[in-house]
């Protein structure tokens, strides 16, 4: 039961004793966030006595040890008086007059209650030092402030003693100085060892920031004060009544050593609430969000994450700062993000995976900004207003009040690729892979709790199709999250309640959503389910590489259902694994270009990594009708190969491929090392006799060329002997004037060393091979004599110093073979 007490009653009726299992007294640190915190918490207290004003300071929990012994004495009391009673009238009956007056000490609930604290010590603390230091201006002890015992530190509760004891009171109160906290430590009674205990510490400075700000109140009369009248009131719990285990009691004393700034945000909230002129509907709902915030939600936290109990306050405020941006950006008035929201937002995320050391510090005073509106009058901004706090208190309600059949069905929507491997959308917040989600997830987090507080039908489609809609949108900035929750909020406030239905419709509008995915969402809609196999949609759908747009499948078969079928089978176990990626692109280049040109040409890869990974590849060839024709032309030829297994059915129209030594495409499709060695599955195209194979995706970064590196691969397959020369080797290079090649190096002849370098001809006239001693200096290149007969109609470059040679394409292979027999046998 929940009474109300104030700070002198439960002094005056308790013993209150900080247990062992309780942290240091914190709201005395000397840190900003602390510092914060202690002003103004201070100046609201001094401003309340001044004022005469009552102030409710939230729910103090804890047990009260010493209520049985209580109800054993009095039964005692009790059973005494019966025996005296029943004595007296038999002595009656025989006219005896007996004495039955005894002396009975009333039971003093003082000594025989102990409350223990489980929340509420720091305010506790701070309340008792207050009321030390009005009884110290007063020079007087109050008996009440014996019963606050600090036994979590022996030296904090030795400091407390001497603290409160009158002969120091009265000497502190005579030789009051402006620095309060300075003057106790120069006493004989202070131990010096005191100085190294955090309690006293933090006492020490509390008393000093009360002093002063007693000190801005010079006329202020401590001599009419009443303890018993200051205004300070606690929801006061004694968790026995809920019957509780011990592990409750635990959980709330877990959370390590120093006041977490969750802890302060609750303290300062609740200070900003009691502040307001309330209405008796407002004042209602945050007595009942107060309780649940302590209570029904904590739990469901302490359940949920799996992360030690010293970590729940970061999860449960990270999840309370996210909820709050997402009620402002999805309720803003503006038609852009307003810069004050855009800072919070991007504040409020944290790392995508928790750690500790890297959780954001926001100070509490940015939660209340002064903003100038359009017409330059000042209005105040606060991230938690009541409005939020209800509907955080809403949202709280249907996340922890969802029925397991509908998260089995967001599950089995909501799943890989969408949303990352072993991850699931409602235990977004909760787990350390996903403390602070990207901005997709964030956004259908928000759609899927505000569609569950809704009262939509056809659940289903709902889930399905906004999950294409939002995943196949970029969401990559804030300004992005803003349109997104706004079009959102929008679509599901308004009086739509099957979406399969409105999207049926030319008028349905989503703002900000990709149009493309909407207008492929509306295609399905028009499909006779009783035609269609839905199942075998949904699963292209959930396809790891299409990812929910599947448009390009409907379009290839041209809406024949059967075809679909067929293409669908074809179309999932061709993208989905990277094992098939190189024979993919080798037997689609048989059936024509299909390079995405940009700057660099494309083969395309299947990459998973993010909706621009998607978009900038294979669907460039999905959503192109004159590329989307060479896959179906790739699909019908592999249908038609019906007796083979996939990479077979695309080897056998590789080696079909109609391609000579004159066409590019032949060395992609003869070789697919051509295509591994791009990188990025790019090349710079300068024209059909000058192909680069890039490394990077710039041409700058060292790369080979198409042909000489085909030439090193057949070298390779053909283990040509390259004897007398030792190795073998790409010629790298880089920039748009580069010229890679390959080389046969270290030929070694007397005191010379040669080496062969092999390039393609830019013209396509064939290979250019250059002949030189590999020299310290250019001009010591020259070969021996005997060496220049073997190399026959090689041509001297004076220029280079080099001996060169142009070769057929189609004859390099032989040549090489001739020319390495003839230096051999030097």
């Amino acid at each position: 039961m929940i009474i109300k007490y104030t700070f002198h009653q439960l002094l005056a009726n308790h013993i209150i004793e900080v247990p062992i299992i309780q942290r240091d007294y914190a709201q005395g640190r000397l840190s900003d966030n602390v510092n914060y915190i202690r002003e103004r918490f201070v100046k609201s207290l001094v401003n309340n006595i001044v004022q005469k004003e009552d102030l409710h300071l939230g729910f103090v929990y804890g047990k009260i040890e010493g209520k049985e012994r209580q109800r054993e004495a009095k039964l005692h009391q009790d059973s005494v008086k019966t025996l005296l009673h029943t004595v007296t009238q038999y002595a009656h009956q025989f006219n005896i007059d007996v004495e039955t007056k005894i002396n009975i000490n009333e039971i003093d609930e003082t000594s025989s209650l102990i409350f223990i604290p489980l929340d509420g010590q720091q305010r506790l603390t701070t309340l008792f030092l207050l009321y030390w230091y009005i009884s110290m201006r007063k020079g007087e002890v109050s008996k009440e402030l014996l019963n606050f015992k600090y036994n979590n530190r022996k030296l904090a509760l030795a400091f407390f003693e001497e603290l409160t004891a009158k002969g120091n009171i009265e000497v502190i109160h005579k030789e009051l100085s402006e620095e309060l906290d300075k003057q106790i430590t120069k006493y004989t009674w202070y131990l010096d060892k005191w100085k190294y205990d955090a309690t006293v510490s933090g006492a020490l400075v509390m008393l000093q920031t009360i002093h002063k700000e007693f000190s801005t109140h010079k006329e202020f009369d401590f001599m009419s004060i009443n303890l018993k009248d200051l205004p300070f009131k606690f929801d006061f719990l004694d968790l026995d009544d809920l019957r509780q285990s011990d592990e409750l009691y635990i959980k709330m004393n877990e959370r390590g050593k120093q006041l977490t700034d969750f802890e302060h945000f609750k303290a300062w909230l609740q200070d900003c609430m009691n502040k307001k002129q309330l209405s008796i509907d407002d004042k209602a709902f945050l007595e009942r969000f107060w309780k649940k915030i302590d209570t029904d939600w904590l739990n469901f936290f302490w359940k949920k994450i799996d992360a030690d109990f010293r970590s729940l306050d970061d999860f449960y405020f990270n999840y309370l700062k996210t909820l709050a941006i997402n009620f402002h950006l999805s309720t803003s008035k503006n038609t852009a993000l307003p810069n004050h929201l855009k800072e919070l937002l991007q504040k409020i995320r944290n790392s995508d995976t928790y750690n500790k050391q890297s959780v954001k510090y926001i100070p509490l005073s940015q939660f209340i900004i002064e903003l100038k509106n359009d017409s330059g009058i000042l209005e105040i901004f606060e991230l938690f207003s009541i409005d939020c706090l209800r509907y955080i208190d809403s949202t709280m309600s249907t996340l922890i009040e969802v029925e397991e059949d509908i998260k089995y069905k967001i599950n089995s929507i909501v799943k890989e690729p969408f949303i990352s491997k072993g991850k699931n959308i409602l235990s977004l917040y909760l787990k350390n892979n996903a403390f602070t989600p990207n901005y997709w997830d964030q956004v259908y987090y928000y759609f899927i709790l505000e569609l569950l507080k809704s009262n939509k039908i056809n659940i289903d489609f709902w889930i399905r199709s906004m999950r294409n809609i939002i995943y196949n949108t970029y969401i990559q900035s804030p300004d992005n999250v803003f349109d997104a929750l706004k079009s959102i909020g929008t679509l599901l406030s308004s009086d739509i309640l099957d979406l399969e239905e409105a999207l049926k419709s030319e008028k349905f509008s989503l703002s900000f959503f990709d149009k493309s995915q909407i207008t492929e969402e509306r295609y399905k809609c028009t499909l006779d389910p009783t035609v269609w196999d839905f199942n075998k949609i949904h699963k292209l759908e959930d396809h790891e590489y299409f990812m929910g747009q599947i448009q390009f499948a409907f379009d290839l078969a041209t809406s024949d259902k059967d075809l679909f079928t067929k293409y669908s089978d074809l179309l999932s176990e061709l993208f989905s694994t990277r094992n098939n990626e190189i024979y993919l692109q080798q037997a689609l280049l048989t059936k024509g270009d299909y390079l995405v040109e940009r700057t660099n040409h494309s083969f395309c890869r299947i990459s998973y990594d993010s909706l621009r990974s998607r978009n900038d590849n294979w669907r460039q060839i999905f959503d192109d009708e004159k590329r989307r024709n060479l896959l179906r032309s790739l699909l019908d030829n592999l249908l038609d190969l019906s007796d083979l297994d996939l990479v077979n059915k695309l080897n056998t129209i590789i080696k079909n491929h109609k391609f000579t030594k004159e066409d590019w495409e032949y060395y992609f499709v003869e070789n697919g090392g051509a295509i591994k060695e791009c990188k990025y599955n790019e090349i710079r195209w300068f024209s059909a006799n000058d192909v680069r194979l890039l490394h990077s995706t710039a041409i700058t970064g060292y790369h080979l060329e198409l042909r000489t590196m085909w030439l090193f691969q057949e070298l390779e397959n053909l283990k040509f002997d390259i004897n007398p020369f030792e190795t073998k080797e790409y010629l790298w290079d880089k920039n748009t004037g580069g010229s890679p090649g390959i080389k046969l190096s270290s030929f070694k002849l007397g005191e010379k060393v040669y080496d062969l370098d092999i390039r393609f001809a830019k013209d396509g006239a064939g290979y250019e091979c250059c002949f030189f001693h590999k020299a310290a200096t250019i001009n010591d290149r020259s070969a021996d004599e005997i060496v220049i007969k073997s190399l026959g109609d090689f041509i001297y470059d004076d220029e280079y110093k080099h001996y060169f040679k142009k070769v057929d394409k189609e004859k390099i292979i032989e040549y090489l073979s001739i020319l390495t027999s003839k230096l051999s046998t030097l």
